[in-house]
């Protein structure tokens, strides 16, 4: 494969920490022809503009495909590209759909190979770009607030952190109204869910009942022996001073509900 490499490298001319998408570009690109009835000429060449033909059928009959592809290294600064055979199928499914000449495996696959070893300074870390670190920030973190504070609570986790989220939004005063929230679950048993819900205009008042956050902060440290001894039902004076204590009642054996712990506040 030709391989002219490029002179001058404009990786040092890019603030990494703040990247736009779309308008920042490595130094190299992967070119291939199509003459005689097959893919030829293959090579790697410095970014630059395309020459292209008036009557190309790009332009005449939008015979175009784009499929996109991320590539992150890993701590040890492996380089890890998702499932690039799925981006493969689908690039010479539209091939056939547009009247496009199938791209051979070989030369898909080692031109990519190729252009990632030698633009392997523009892959950066996921976990250091700022497009991660913003998106945990701004649509994960205030999920995650209560739930930290709190520990594993299997399927109570999903809904502590919607409820997270509202009072999170709700002390930061952000208006939320009608945004759409996903919801996402994973258990150890490979299985998934996720469904969508909207945030409807009450919001609001519905949090302030809550009180999450204050309740959170209310909480008085026992230790391990008070714990066994709440949930053993030793103990049923209030250790908290407060207007009522929440304590383990019993565990169902029932065919459809077994295991299941039932709670009852004195």
């Amino acid at each position: 494969m030709n391989i002219p490499l490029s002179k001058n490298s404009r990786i040092f001319n890019v603030d990494f920490s703040n990247l736009q998408f779309g308008q920042i570009f490595s130094d190299h690109m992967f070119v291939c022809d199509y003459v005689n009835g097959e893919w030829s000429n293959e090579r790697i060449i410095p970014y630059s503009d395309i020459k292209v033909s008036p009557s190309s059928r790009v332009f005449h009959y939008g015979q175009a495909i784009f499929e996109g592809m991320k590539a992150y290294k890993d701590n040890n600064d492996g380089i890890w590209l998702f499932r690039p055979d799925e981006n493969f199928k689908r690039f010479n499914i539209s091939s056939k759909r547009l009247a496009i000449p199938e791209i051979p495996k070989n030369i898909f696959f080692d031109g990519l190979n190729e252009l990632l070893k030698i633009d392997k300074e523009w892959i950066k870390k996921v976990s250091r770009s700022s497009v991660y670190k913003n998106f945990v920030e701004q649509k994960i973190a205030p999920g995650e607030k209560a739930s930290s504070e709190i520990g594993n609570m299997y399927t109570a986790s999903i809904f502590m952190s919607f409820l997270s989220m509202l009072s999170y939004h709700l002390k930061n005063q952000k208006s939320i109204d009608g945004n759409n929230v996903a919801f996402i679950s994973y258990g150890s048993g490979s299985k998934a869910k996720i469904f969508e819900g909207n945030i409807e205009k009450d919001w609001i008042k519905k949090t302030k009942l809550i009180k999450l956050f204050e309740n959170l902060d209310s909480r008085k440290k026992v230790s391990i022996d008070v714990y066994e001894n709440l949930h053993k039902r030793k103990i049923s004076s209030n250790i908290n001073n407060n207007d009522g204590i929440i304590k383990l009642s019993k565990i169902s054996k029932d065919e459809f509900t077994e295991g299941l712990r039932n709670y009852i506040k004195y």
